[in-house]
């Protein structure tokens, strides 16, 4: 990818927008989880086809699992790991990596927050940036995190989107 090339983008299905969930939307179908705001699982199955993930969810779910584990509750730790296998395989090819381009994005938004007195998180800064190299809207419960970023964020806390 030549200096500046943008990641290759998601493809917009009709008018719809295309989502990045987050992980504390991904949660949301956990074993054992919190419960959803109303309707959000028929909204979920609706819009399947226009929902991605990135590795940066991966990674953190990833370490919620290894932290339950740790903490001695091996068997809830076993239902997580089957239930991340199970979303990995539903979601397929829709997990977006955090490539090139949403690394050199990435800079660029962490130093936005940095001038306006704000030190996001890794995390949030990277799902940010790979929604924005592609073009995404991300899905989260925590839009506050994502506003020193300029990221695009719908929360289906707040409203299901449509």
């Amino acid at each position: 990818m030549r200096r500046g090339a943008r990641a290759p983008l998601v493809r917009h299905r009709s008018d719809r927008l295309v989502y990045l969930v987050d992980t504390n939307i991904l949660s949301i179908g956990a074993p054992d989880s919190r419960e959803a705001p109303a309707g959000w699982v028929p909204w979920m199955d609706a819009h399947s086809e226009a929902l991605f993930l990135s590795t940066i969810t991966v990674a953190e779910v990833c370490d919620g699992i290894a932290r339950v584990k740790r903490a001695g509750a091996a068997g809830r730790a076993t239902r997580l790991s089957d239930w991340l296998d199970l979303v990995l395989h539903l979601y397929g090819g829709r997990v977006l990596p955090f490539d090139v381009a949403a690394a050199r994005i990435a800079g660029r938004l962490l130093d936005r927050a940095r001038a306006s007195g704000r030190a996001p998180g890794l995390a949030d800064v990277a799902i940010a940036a790979t929604a924005e190299s592609r073009e995404l809207t991300v899905l989260t419960r925590n839009a506050r995190d994502f506003a020193p970023l300029g990221a695009r964020v719908v929360s289906p806390f707040e409203t299901l989107p449509a």
